[in-house]
């Protein structure tokens, strides 16, 4: 993560780093973010949790270890995500700074 985001001395680049939480097949949609879990090969600390916290250790190894189950529900919770409502006109905020709240 330092040779992506730099040291924490350099604040204003990593502000703008990026890189993927994927990245064996970051262009795919499948289970390998799950079967990294496993792996202890996470990028973030709250998300290698997930392999081994109670509420949800059985998921990341059910997902990891079934492919198509993993594709199924993600296919269901996308059409799910399809009928949440936008906000419209003065409801919402467009970020300038996808990072950062707009400051006026």
């Amino acid at each position: 993560m330092v040779g992506v985001c730099g040291l924490a001395d350099q604040p204003a680049a990593a502000d703008y780093a990026m890189t993927f939480l994927d990245p064996v097949t970051p262009f795919a949609v499948d289970n390998a973010y799950y079967a990294q879990l496993m792996s202890n090969r996470s990028l973030l600390q709250v998300d290698q949790e997930a392999a081994t916290h109670a509420a949800t250790a059985g998921y990341v190894a059910y997902y990891a270890a079934n492919p198509d189950a993993f594709l199924q529900r993600f296919s269901e919770v996308m059409a799910k995500l399809g009928t949440v409502g936008v906000l419209e006109g003065d409801a919402g905020e467009v970020r300038t700074v996808c990072t950062k709240y707009n400051t006026s």
